[in-house]
Protein backbone atom coordinates (compact mmCIF):
# COMPACT_ATOMS: atom_id res chain seq x y z
CA UNK A 1 0.00 0.00 0.00
CA UNK A 2 1.57 3.69 -0.43
CA UNK A 3 0.53 5.84 1.98
CA UNK A 4 -0.43 8.89 0.62
CA UNK A 5 -3.04 11.44 2.19
CA UNK A 6 -5.10 13.17 -0.86
CA UNK A 7 -6.30 16.38 0.95
CA UNK A 8 -9.90 16.84 0.49
CA UNK A 9 -11.26 20.42 -0.94
CA UNK A 10 -13.74 21.70 1.65
CA UNK A 11 -15.24 25.09 -0.36
CA UNK A 12 -18.12 23.10 -1.58
CA UNK A 13 -20.81 26.02 -1.04
CA UNK A 14 -24.22 25.93 -0.49
CA UNK A 15 -25.77 28.60 -3.17
CA UNK A 16 -22.94 26.60 -5.52
CA UNK A 17 -24.63 23.09 -5.25
CA UNK A 18 -27.90 24.87 -5.49
CA UNK A 19 -26.85 26.46 -8.55
CA UNK A 20 -25.48 22.91 -10.10
CA UNK A 21 -29.28 21.28 -9.09
CA UNK A 22 -30.85 24.21 -10.90
CA UNK A 23 -29.16 23.68 -14.23
CA UNK A 24 -28.43 20.52 -14.50
CA UNK A 25 -32.16 19.10 -13.11
CA UNK A 26 -34.37 22.38 -14.42
CA UNK A 27 -37.16 20.65 -13.69
CA UNK A 28 -36.54 20.06 -9.92
CA UNK A 29 -37.98 22.90 -8.47
CA UNK A 30 -35.84 24.25 -5.29
CA UNK A 31 -38.18 24.94 -2.84
CA UNK A 32 -36.11 24.71 0.18
CA UNK A 33 -32.75 23.31 1.12
CA UNK A 34 -30.78 22.33 3.95
CA UNK A 35 -27.21 20.95 4.42
CA UNK A 36 -27.62 18.23 6.12
CA UNK A 37 -24.08 16.34 6.71
CA UNK A 38 -20.93 17.01 5.90
CA UNK A 39 -18.06 13.82 6.01
CA UNK A 40 -14.17 13.76 4.92
CA UNK A 41 -15.65 12.76 1.47
CA UNK A 42 -19.12 14.18 0.99
CA UNK A 43 -21.48 16.76 1.25
CA UNK A 44 -24.69 15.98 1.81
CA UNK A 45 -27.65 18.24 1.09
CA UNK A 46 -31.60 17.58 1.78
CA UNK A 47 -33.92 19.58 -1.32
CA UNK A 48 -37.67 20.20 -0.69
CA UNK A 49 -38.32 17.55 2.43
CA UNK A 50 -38.59 15.27 -0.39
CA UNK A 51 -34.85 14.42 -1.88
CA UNK A 52 -31.57 14.04 -0.82
CA UNK A 53 -28.20 15.12 -2.72
CA UNK A 54 -24.65 13.35 -2.10
CA UNK A 55 -21.68 15.63 -3.67
CA UNK A 56 -18.12 13.71 -3.56
CA UNK A 57 -15.82 16.52 -2.68
CA UNK A 58 -12.83 17.17 -5.23
CA UNK A 59 -10.13 14.62 -4.85
CA UNK A 60 -12.53 11.63 -3.76
CA UNK A 61 -13.18 8.81 -6.41
CA UNK A 62 -15.57 6.60 -5.25
CA UNK A 63 -14.10 2.97 -4.43
CA UNK A 64 -16.91 1.20 -5.73
CA UNK A 65 -19.75 2.53 -8.53
CA UNK A 66 -22.75 2.89 -6.37
CA UNK A 67 -25.13 2.68 -9.05
CA UNK A 68 -24.21 -1.21 -9.90
CA UNK A 69 -23.37 -1.48 -6.05
CA UNK A 70 -27.21 -0.62 -5.24
CA UNK A 71 -28.47 -2.75 -8.42
CA UNK A 72 -27.09 -5.95 -6.50
CA UNK A 73 -28.90 -5.29 -3.80
CA UNK A 74 -32.68 -3.99 -5.40
CA UNK A 75 -35.67 -5.47 -3.73
CA UNK A 76 -33.46 -7.78 -1.85
CA UNK A 77 -33.48 -6.01 1.66
CA UNK A 78 -36.41 -5.50 4.31
CA UNK A 79 -34.77 -2.23 4.88
CA UNK A 80 -35.16 0.36 2.40
CA UNK A 81 -32.16 1.89 -0.28
CA UNK A 82 -31.30 4.86 -2.04
CA UNK A 83 -33.15 4.73 -5.21
CA UNK A 84 -31.05 6.67 -7.29
CA UNK A 85 -33.33 9.40 -9.55
CA UNK A 86 -30.62 11.70 -10.45
CA UNK A 87 -26.67 11.75 -11.51
CA UNK A 88 -24.61 14.77 -11.84
CA UNK A 89 -22.74 16.09 -14.61
CA UNK A 90 -20.32 18.73 -14.11
CA UNK A 91 -19.72 17.26 -10.34
CA UNK A 92 -19.83 13.91 -9.11
CA UNK A 93 -23.24 13.40 -7.18
CA UNK A 94 -26.33 11.40 -6.99
CA UNK A 95 -29.88 12.83 -5.68
CA UNK A 96 -32.36 10.00 -4.56
CA UNK A 97 -36.37 10.00 -2.70
CA UNK A 98 -35.57 10.73 0.81
CA UNK A 99 -36.53 7.65 3.04
CA UNK A 100 -38.22 9.26 5.93
CA UNK A 101 -36.86 9.10 9.58
CA UNK A 102 -33.51 10.68 10.87
CA UNK A 103 -29.51 9.58 11.10
CA UNK A 104 -28.41 9.89 15.04
CA UNK A 105 -25.11 11.50 16.11
CA UNK A 106 -22.62 9.65 17.66
CA UNK A 107 -23.65 11.09 21.19
CA UNK A 108 -27.53 10.20 20.15
CA UNK A 109 -26.44 6.52 18.67
CA UNK A 110 -24.55 5.78 21.71
CA UNK A 111 -27.91 6.69 23.81
CA UNK A 112 -30.36 4.41 22.04
CA UNK A 113 -32.53 3.13 25.28
CA UNK A 114 -31.46 -0.89 25.87
CA UNK A 115 -35.06 -2.25 24.83
CA UNK A 116 -34.78 0.12 21.47
CA UNK A 117 -31.39 -1.12 20.86
CA UNK A 118 -32.42 -4.59 20.90
CA UNK A 119 -34.62 -4.58 18.69
CA UNK A 120 -32.45 -2.25 16.21
CA UNK A 121 -29.19 -4.88 16.93
CA UNK A 122 -32.07 -7.88 15.51
CA UNK A 123 -32.87 -4.99 12.36
CA UNK A 124 -29.56 -4.45 11.97
CA UNK A 125 -28.80 -8.69 11.42
CA UNK A 126 -31.89 -9.03 9.20
CA UNK A 127 -30.65 -6.65 7.06
CA UNK A 128 -26.91 -7.87 6.72
CA UNK A 129 -28.07 -11.47 6.65
CA UNK A 130 -30.56 -10.16 3.64
CA UNK A 131 -27.31 -7.82 2.11
CA UNK A 132 -24.75 -10.77 1.96
CA UNK A 133 -26.90 -13.58 0.42
CA UNK A 134 -27.98 -11.19 -2.25
CA UNK A 135 -24.82 -11.62 -3.76
CA UNK A 136 -22.22 -14.43 -3.69
CA UNK A 137 -18.67 -13.07 -3.41
CA UNK A 138 -17.31 -15.58 -5.91
CA UNK A 139 -19.93 -13.42 -8.54
CA UNK A 140 -18.92 -10.11 -7.28
CA UNK A 141 -15.36 -10.43 -7.91
CA UNK A 142 -15.87 -11.87 -11.15
CA UNK A 143 -17.48 -8.57 -12.05
CA UNK A 144 -15.25 -6.30 -10.97
CA UNK A 145 -15.93 -5.63 -7.21
CA UNK A 146 -12.83 -5.25 -4.92
CA UNK A 147 -11.29 -7.71 -1.57
CA UNK A 148 -10.28 -5.80 1.01
CA UNK A 149 -6.80 -6.27 1.11
CA UNK A 150 -5.46 -7.29 4.96
CA UNK A 151 -2.09 -7.57 4.11
CA UNK A 152 -1.90 -3.79 3.89
CA UNK A 153 -2.07 -4.45 7.99
CA UNK A 154 1.36 -5.41 8.02
CA UNK A 155 2.37 -1.87 6.58
CA UNK A 156 0.89 -0.22 9.10
CA UNK A 157 3.26 -0.76 12.45
CA UNK A 158 6.02 0.30 10.83
CA UNK A 159 4.76 3.73 9.05
CA UNK A 160 3.27 4.67 12.68
CA UNK A 161 6.94 3.78 14.31
CA UNK A 162 8.33 6.15 11.87
CA UNK A 163 5.89 8.97 12.03
CA UNK A 164 4.99 9.33 15.78
CA UNK A 165 8.32 8.37 17.40
CA UNK A 166 7.50 10.10 20.50
CA UNK A 167 3.94 8.38 21.26
CA UNK A 168 5.33 5.29 23.00
CA UNK A 169 1.55 4.58 24.06
CA UNK A 170 0.66 4.91 20.75
CA UNK A 171 3.82 2.31 18.88
CA UNK A 172 2.49 -0.37 21.33
CA UNK A 173 -0.64 -0.45 20.99
CA UNK A 174 -0.01 -0.91 17.40
CA UNK A 175 2.25 -2.98 17.44
CA UNK A 176 0.09 -5.23 19.92
CA UNK A 177 -2.85 -5.01 17.31
CA UNK A 178 -0.98 -5.52 14.30
CA UNK A 179 0.43 -8.61 16.17
CA UNK A 180 -2.78 -10.19 17.66
CA UNK A 181 -4.58 -9.59 14.28
CA UNK A 182 -1.63 -11.54 12.19
CA UNK A 183 -1.57 -14.65 14.97
CA UNK A 184 -5.07 -14.70 15.24
CA UNK A 185 -6.36 -18.31 14.14
CA UNK A 186 -9.76 -18.10 15.54
CA UNK A 187 -12.97 -16.48 14.44
CA UNK A 188 -12.31 -16.44 10.58
CA UNK A 189 -15.68 -16.01 8.50
CA UNK A 190 -16.48 -16.83 5.05
CA UNK A 191 -16.09 -14.06 2.97
CA UNK A 192 -19.15 -11.66 1.56
CA UNK A 193 -19.74 -8.82 -0.29
CA UNK A 194 -20.31 -6.20 2.77
CA UNK A 195 -21.61 -2.42 2.82
CA UNK A 196 -18.63 -2.47 4.51
CA UNK A 197 -19.40 1.20 6.53
CA UNK A 198 -22.83 0.62 8.31
CA UNK A 199 -22.87 3.09 11.00
CA UNK A 200 -25.46 4.98 12.86
CA UNK A 201 -24.77 8.03 10.21
CA UNK A 202 -25.67 5.96 7.69
CA UNK A 203 -28.58 4.27 9.04
CA UNK A 204 -31.97 5.77 8.35
CA UNK A 205 -34.07 5.31 12.42
CA UNK A 206 -37.60 5.79 13.20
CA UNK A 207 -37.06 8.93 15.36
CA UNK A 208 -39.85 7.72 17.86
CA UNK A 209 -38.67 4.25 18.12
CA UNK A 210 -35.14 3.77 16.42
CA UNK A 211 -36.52 1.07 14.51
CA UNK A 212 -34.46 0.63 11.07
CA UNK A 213 -36.07 2.05 8.17
CA UNK A 214 -33.30 2.30 5.64
CA UNK A 215 -29.38 2.32 5.09
CA UNK A 216 -27.31 4.91 2.61
CA UNK A 217 -23.87 4.75 1.38
CA UNK A 218 -23.20 1.94 -0.90
CA UNK A 219 -20.11 3.66 -2.47
CA UNK A 220 -17.69 1.57 -0.20
CA UNK A 221 -18.96 -1.90 -0.61
CA UNK A 222 -16.81 -4.73 -1.13
CA UNK A 223 -15.71 -8.13 -0.59
CA UNK A 224 -14.34 -9.24 2.87
CA UNK A 225 -14.48 -10.66 6.50
CA UNK A 226 -18.13 -10.88 7.59
CA UNK A 227 -16.27 -9.16 10.71
CA UNK A 228 -15.31 -6.54 9.23
CA UNK A 229 -18.74 -5.23 8.89
CA UNK A 230 -19.46 -4.78 12.16
CA UNK A 231 -16.43 -2.78 12.75
CA UNK A 232 -17.79 0.65 12.28
CA UNK A 233 -21.25 0.18 14.66
CA UNK A 234 -18.27 -1.00 17.28
CA UNK A 235 -17.07 2.77 16.74
CA UNK A 236 -20.24 4.03 17.48
CA UNK A 237 -21.79 2.12 20.08
CA UNK A 238 -20.03 -0.93 21.00
CA UNK A 239 -22.78 -3.13 23.04
CA UNK A 240 -24.96 -2.00 19.67
CA UNK A 241 -22.05 -4.37 17.60
CA UNK A 242 -22.28 -6.80 19.69
CA UNK A 243 -25.82 -7.49 19.98
CA UNK A 244 -25.87 -7.12 16.27
CA UNK A 245 -23.38 -9.43 16.19
CA UNK A 246 -25.11 -12.47 18.30
CA UNK A 247 -27.84 -11.94 16.22
CA UNK A 248 -26.60 -11.94 12.89
CA UNK A 249 -24.85 -15.33 14.31
CA UNK A 250 -28.49 -16.60 15.00
CA UNK A 251 -29.94 -16.23 11.79
CA UNK A 252 -26.15 -17.46 9.51
CA UNK A 253 -25.53 -20.15 12.22
CA UNK A 254 -21.83 -18.79 11.38
CA UNK A 255 -19.80 -18.37 15.00
CA UNK A 256 -18.16 -14.72 15.03
CA UNK A 257 -15.44 -13.18 17.31
CA UNK A 258 -16.33 -9.68 18.98
CA UNK A 259 -12.24 -9.62 19.02
CA UNK A 260 -11.95 -9.89 15.86
CA UNK A 261 -14.43 -6.71 15.02
CA UNK A 262 -12.70 -4.83 17.55
CA UNK A 263 -9.32 -5.47 15.72
CA UNK A 264 -10.31 -4.40 12.46
CA UNK A 265 -12.02 -1.26 13.79
CA UNK A 266 -8.78 -0.52 15.47
CA UNK A 267 -6.49 -1.47 12.39
CA UNK A 268 -8.94 0.45 9.98
CA UNK A 269 -8.56 3.44 11.80
CA UNK A 270 -5.22 3.02 12.37
CA UNK A 271 -4.74 2.55 8.65
CA UNK A 272 -6.36 6.14 8.75
CA UNK A 273 -3.52 7.47 11.31
CA UNK A 274 -0.83 6.29 9.27
CA UNK A 275 -2.05 7.45 6.14
CA UNK A 276 -2.66 10.67 7.17
CA UNK A 277 0.41 11.02 9.10
CA UNK A 278 1.79 14.11 6.97
CA UNK A 279 -1.26 15.64 6.99
CA UNK A 280 -2.23 16.27 11.02
CA UNK A 281 -4.59 18.98 10.13
CA UNK A 282 -6.45 16.93 8.10
CA UNK A 283 -10.35 15.57 9.02
CA UNK A 284 -8.79 11.82 8.51
CA UNK A 285 -6.00 12.37 10.92
CA UNK A 286 -8.06 14.33 13.87
CA UNK A 287 -10.92 11.54 13.60
CA UNK A 288 -8.54 8.34 13.57
CA UNK A 289 -5.97 10.35 16.50
CA UNK A 290 -9.03 10.80 18.65
CA UNK A 291 -10.72 7.66 18.22
CA UNK A 292 -7.16 5.61 18.40
CA UNK A 293 -6.41 7.51 21.36
CA UNK A 294 -9.79 7.09 23.19
CA UNK A 295 -9.53 3.14 22.64
CA UNK A 296 -5.87 3.02 24.32
CA UNK A 297 -7.55 4.64 27.12
CA UNK A 298 -10.20 2.05 27.33
CA UNK A 299 -7.98 -0.50 27.02
CA UNK A 300 -5.15 0.53 29.54
CA UNK A 301 -2.45 0.59 27.09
Amino acid sequence: MMWVMVEKNHNLSMADLLAIIRAEIPELEIRSSTRIAEGLDHVVIDVNGAYIFRFSKPGWTPPVDELGALAMFRGKTSAEIPEVLFRGRSLDYMGYRKIPGVSLSDDAGARIPAFERKRLSQQIASFLFELHAAVDAGTAKCAGLEEYDESSFGEIYPVIEAKFPDDKRLIEFTRNVSVEFSQMTVGRAPKRVLHWDLHNGNMILNPVDYSLRGVVDFDTVRIADVHAEFRSLYRFNPTLAAESMEAYEKLTGVKLSFRRVKLYAWLVKLSDLAQSADSPASGMHINAMRRVQNWIRDEGA
